[in-house]
């Protein structure tokens, strides 16, 4: 999957943001990223869904402090990786 931008985020933290514009509903993004995401190393922290997308909060599992929050709606697939998740971006 490319995302189509990527970039830190401005202030006091040092997320990573990333958004990538899709044909999927929300509702069809939203349970394949709760069905998909712990076939790795990756848990489920925290979702709140409503059948036009919704929120899905991770870390991994190996690395409990490496992780991030999913923003899902139609068409729209939005995550914010955490500030100590290393995730290729350069600073």
């Amino acid at each position: 999957m490319d995302f189509a931008a990527a970039g830190r985020l401005e202030g006091p933290t040092r997320a990573l943001r990333h958004h990538l514009d899709t044909d999927a509903s929300g509702g069809d993004l939203y349970s394949y990223y709760k069905a998909n995401l712990a076939k790795g190393d990756w848990v489920e922290q925290a979702t709140s869904g409503n059948g036009h997308g919704g929120t899905i909060a991770f870390s991994r599992s190996s690395t409990p402090t490496w992780g991030g929050t999913i923003y899902l709606a139609d068409h729209k697939i939005h995550v914010i990786m955490g500030q100590d998740c290393p995730c290729g971006v350069p600073s």
